[in-house]
Formats: C-alpha cells, structure tokens, sequence
C-alpha cells in the first residue's frame, strides 16, 4: 500500500488556481483516481480555502 503524504506540506502555503490544478495533476500522476467532475470540485475548493498569501 502506498502512503500518502501529510496534508500540512501541502497546505502550508496557499496557492493560485493553476498551481492547485498542477499539484492535482501532480497527486493523480502519483497514482489518485477521482471523476473529472470531482478533480474541478476539489480545484474549485481548494483555491477559494487556500489561496496564495
């Protein structure tokens, strides 16, 4: 089984829209197998909770 690294690393910092789109890109080159739909969801959220500082 694959371990999956601790959010903190990858939260520590926010992030634009395209750099969380990239780092997503990153996970499901890593192996992360989610519907398209989903991906833009978690995209959507992830740049609005976490933008760059």
């Amino acid at each position: 089984m694959q371990r999956l690294p601790l959010p903190e690393p990858v939260t520590a910092q926010g992030r634009t829209p395209e750099e969380w789109d990239a780092t997503v890109a990153r996970m499901e080159t890593n192996g992360m197998v989610a519907p398209a739909d989903d991906v833009y969801a978690v995209i959507d959220y992830l740049s609005n909770a976490l933008p760059p500082t």
